[in-house]
């Protein structure tokens, strides 16, 4: 089971990786830059091992980043010019001769996409095989999955 950092480009700032281990059926707790992965023998206790971690996050240069300044920020950026993929007709001769213009703006909030369930992945490592059984998000992730060469 892993943590990230709520907000982003966060890190852990500090985890109680004794106090997960401690939970029984907890393997391993990995670390990276952005999150915090408990590895165990079920859910329940990769999920009680990532409760117990006491993760604290170290918001970083994102920590007052908030919705209303990505919207002004996108604002801002949008009164630039752009590249240009396809220029076709005068938009400009066609607005002012509309006989009628509606102008509107569509906001939502800035939340994370993210997947309801959990992500997981299970692995069965043998001698002579390895068979991965995982959760593909898109058609081309399965080309992704690790492969070998046969000998």
């Amino acid at each position: 089971m892993i943590a990230i950092s709520p907000v982003l480009g966060g890190k852990p700032k500090s985890v109680n990786v004794q106090a997960a281990l401690a939970i029984s059926g907890v393997r391993q707790v990995v670390m990276t830059d952005e999150a915090v992965a408990v590895v165990a023998d079920h859910t329940g206790a990769a999920k009680k091992g990532l409760e117990t971690a006491s993760i604290e996050w170290n918001d970083g240069p994102n920590a007052q980043v908030s919705s209303a300044d990505i919207v002004r920020h996108l604002e801002q950026e949008s009164l630039k010019p752009g590249a240009i993929a396809r220029s076709e007709g005068d938009v400009t001769t066609a607005l002012a001769s509309a006989a009628q213009r509606i102008d509107a703006v569509y906001q939502l909030p800035f939340l994370s996409h993210a997947a309801m369930e959990p992500m997981n992945c299970t692995v069965h490592v043998r001698e002579d095989a390895c068979e991965l059984w995982s959760e593909p998000r898109t058609s081309l992730q399965p080309k992704r999955l690790p492969r070998r060469s046969p000998a």
